[in-house]
C-alpha cells in the first residue's frame, strides 16, 4: 500500500484533494484547507502512520521551516521515546478496533534539534477501505507542565518546612470573622477593637468561630498531644483568661487591616499547663480580602519568661541591697565627719583644726557620690553637672566661706558618670575648690572661680577649674613642690581616671582635665 501519498493541500477552487477521502465526501468539498492551513494549533493527517499533510504551526512546532519536510516521516519519528510505546499502543488499537472516535492523552515529542516538548494530543480516525487516516492535533503544554510542576514543588517545600519546622505552626481560617467584621461595619460600628473592649463575651464567641485548617507536629508536642487530631477542636479550649485580653488585640489588628501581628501569648496544653509563647501572626498574600488562609507561629518562651522573672526579682534585690549600702556609707561617713568634727574643737591650735576640716570636706565629698546615686533612678551613674552645684555648697559650708566673698561661675553640661569614675572626679573638685577657696584670694572679696565641664565629640570628658586668684609662687610646680592636696588631685586624675591633666599658672591657676568614662565599666 503507498503510504507517500501527496500531501493534501487544498486546490484552487479551495475543495480538498481526490487523494484524502472523508465521510460525507461531497459535503466536505465545500470545507475550504485554508481553516486547516491558518489554525494556530498543530494540525497533521497521517495515512498508515505517515503524515501526507500538516499546516505551519504543526511544523513549526517541531522546528521545521516547511510543512514540506515533514511529508512522508512517520508519527513515531516525533515521538520521543518514553512515549513511543502508548502512541504505537494507541495507533494499533484503533487499528485493531476499527474506532473512529477521538482519544486525548498527552507525550513527550521531539523537535528537530532534539529538544523536548510536552503535548496534548487530540487523535481521531477515518478508514476507507484498507486505508487508515489519522487526524493529530497537537498543543504545546510544557509551560503549563512546568508550571504545574513548580507548582508542586512549591507545594512540597512549603509541606516539608510546614510540617518540619521546630516552631509551632498553625494554618487557620479567619473568614467567618471577616465576615462578622463586615456586620458590625454594615451596623456602623468603626472601631472594632473598642467595641470589642466593650464586649468581652464577643471575643471568645468570635474565637470559636475560627477554623483550624492544619498544625504541624511541633505544634502537637507544644501542647502536649497525641496526635494531630485532638488539636482539631476549638481554640478557645487552648485559652486562659490572659489570652483573650491578647486575642482582642489581634482581632483589633486584623479590623485595622494588619496582615501581620505579634505578641506574647498564653496558651493552655491538654493538661491545662500554662504555656507561654512568642506568637507571630501572618495572613498569606491573596487572602486580605477573606482572611480564609492565616499562619500562627508559637515559640515556646515559658522557660525564657520564667529566668527572665527571676533575673528581675534578682536585679531588684540586688537594687534594694544597693541602695542599702549606698546609704549606710553615706550615713556612716556622716558619722566619721561628726567624730572629726568633735576630735577638731578639742585642739586649740588652727592648723590642725584646719586639717581635720580638709579631711571633712574629702570625705563630704565621697559622702555627697552615694548620696547622689541613693537619690538616682540609676544606680551606677552619677550625673556629674548636679553633683558640682552640690559639692560648692557642701565645700564652702565645711571652710565657713560666705557666699557673697567669691562668686563661682558654673557652666555645665549634662554629664553621667559611672560610679568608679564619679569618686575620683569629686575628690579632684574638693581638692581644687579647698584650694582656691583657702588661698586663692588673701584679703579679697571679688574672686571669682570657673568650672567648665563638657563632653566633646569623641566622648572625652573635659572639666577645667580656674579662679583669677595670686596663682603659685614663682618657680612653683605642682609636680614637684605641690604638698598632699595637688598629689592627690594628679595621682586621682591620672592613675585612676587614666586622664590627661594640666596646670596653667598664667593668670591665678587653672586646671584642665580630659578623661574617657570608659576607664571603667559598669557593675550595676
Amino acid at each position: 500500500m503507498d503510504t507517500h501519498r501527496e500531501a493534501p493541500h487544498s486546490s484552487a477552487d479551495g475543495t480538498p484533494p481526490e487523494s484524502f477521502p472523508h465521510p460525507g465526501e461531497e459535503r466536505s468539498r465545500t470545507i475550504p484547507w485554508s481553516i486547516l492551513d491558518n489554525s494556530r494549533d498543530a494540525i497533521g493527517i497521517s495515512l498508515q502512520g505517515s503524515y501526507t499533510y500538516v499546516n505551519a504551526a504543526f511544523a513549526f512546532l517541531f522546528g521545521f521551516s516547511s510543512p514540506d519536510e515533514l511529508m512522508g516521516t512517520s508519527i513515531l519519528d516525533r515521538v520521543a521515546p518514553e512515549s513511543r510505546d502508548l502512541v504505537a499502543a494507541n495507533m494499533d488499537a484503533r487499528i485493531r478496533n476499527q474506532s473512529e472516535a477521538s482519544s486525548d492523552y498527552e507525550i513527550v515529542a521531539l523537535r528537530r534539534d532534539g529538544s523536548k516538548r510536552d503535548l496534548e494530543v487530540r487523535v481521531s480516525s477515518y478508514f476507507a477501505a484498507e486505508d487508515h487516516y489519522t487526524l493529530v492535533i497537537l498543543r504545546d503544554v510544557t509551560e503549563r507542565r512546568r508550571e504545574a510542576k513548580e507548582q508542586r514543588d512549591r507545594e512540597e517545600r512549603y509541606r516539608s518546612l510546614f510540617e518540619d519546622s521546630p516552631t509551632a505552626v498553625w494554618e487557620e481560617d479567619f473568614s467567618a470573622i471577616k465576615t462578622e467584621f463586615d456586620v458590625l461595619r454594615s451596623r456602623g460600628i468603626s472601631d472594632i477593637g473598642e467595641w470589642l473592649l466593650d464586649h468581652p463575651e464577643e471575643v471568645r464567641r468570635l474565637a470559636g468561630l475560627i477554623r483550624i485548617i492544619d498544625v504541624n507536629q511541633a505544634s502537637v508536642t507544644l501542647l502536649g498531644a497525641r496526635d494531630k487530631d485532638e488539636l482539631s477542636r476549638s481554640l478557645p479550649d487552648f485559652f486562659d483568661g490572659e489570652s483573650f485580653s491578647v486575642f482582642r488585640e489581634e482581632l483589633a489588628a486584623l479590623a485595622e487591616g494588619r496582615t501581620h501581628f505579634h505578641a506574647e501569648f498564653p496558651l493552655r496544653s491538654i493538661r491545662g499547663q500554662r504555656i507561654l509563647t512568642e506568637l507571630s501572626l501572618i495572613v498569606q498574600s491573596g487572602h486580605e480580602q477573606d482572611l480564609s488562609q492565616v499562619l500562627i507561629s508559637s515559640v515556646d518562651i515559658t522557660e525564657r519568661s520564667e529566668t527572665e522573672a527571676a533575673m528581675r526579682k534578682a536585679l531588684a534585690e540586688k537594687e534594694v541591697l544597693l541602695r542599702e549600702l549606698y546609704h549606710r556609707t553615706r550615713n556612716n561617713m556622716s558619722v566619721i565627719i561628726g567624730m572629726l568634727d568633735l576630735q577638731a574643737q578639742s585642739y586649740d591650735d588652727e592648723r590642725i583644726k584646719a586639717a581635720f576640716a580638709e579631711t571633712q570636706v574629702r570625705i563630704g565629698s565621697l559622702a555627697l557620690v552615694h548620696k547622689k546615686l541613693l537619690d538616682a533612678k540609676d544606680l551606677s551613674h552619677l550625673n556629674l553637672a548636679d553633683y558640682i552645684k552640690d559639692l560648692i555648697d557642701l565645700v564652702m559650708k565645711a571652710l565657713c566661706v560666705a557666699p557673697e566673698s567669691v562668686s563661682i561661675v558654673t557652666e555645665t553640661e549634662e554629664v553621667s558618670l559611672i560610679f568608679d569614675s564619679a569618686l575620683p572626679c569629686g575628690l579632684i573638685l574638693s581638692e581644687l575648690l579647698s584650694n582656691s577657696l583657702k588661698y586663692a584670694f588673701p584679703g579679697r572679696t571679688d574672686g571669682i572661680i570657673r568650672i567648665n565641664l563638657a563632653r566633646t565629640s569623641d566622648g572625652s570628658i573635659n572639666l577645667r577649674f580656674s579662679d583669677d586668684g595670686v596663682g603659685f609662687p614663682p618657680g612653683f610646680d605642682p609636680r614637684r613642690d605641690g604638698k598632699l592636696g595637688l598629689h592627690s588631685v594628679i595621682d586621682l586624675a591620672e592613675s585612676q581616671l587614666g586622664g590627661q591633666l594640666d596646670f596653667d599658672a598664667t593668670s591665678g591657676v587653672a586646671c584642665q582635665l580630659s578623661f574617657q568614662d570608659s576607664h571603667y565599666e559598669p557593675r550595676v
